[in-house]
């Protein structure tokens, strides 16, 4: 049985720009914990990586932290799946 690891990147910061930059980081965030990973020989599948985000009511000032816990299965261990489509 595999171990199960657990992955998290934050970032915080004035975002004046409102969702359109809020996204970006977000988005950044995920990759950057999917590279975390795979520098450890794990493969994180982005749909299973949790953001938790908080923001003000005018979106300037917030908070964004990425997390994944998973079993650690080696990049050669894991199938590739198919991104769902919504």
């Amino acid at each position: 049985m595999s171990e199960v690891k657990t992955y998290m990147r934050t970032a915080s910061a004035e975002a004046d720009a409102g969702e359109e930059a809020l996204s970006d980081v977000t988005d950044k965030l995920v990759q950057r914990l999917v590279e975390a990973g795979a520098a450890d020989g794990v493969t994180i599948p982005e749909s299973e990586v949790e953001v938790d985000v908080l923001v003000d009511d005018t979106l300037n000032l917030w908070d964004a932290t990425a997390t994944w816990s998973g079993t650690g299965a080696s990049s050669g261990e894991v199938e590739e799946q198919p991104a769902a489509v919504e």
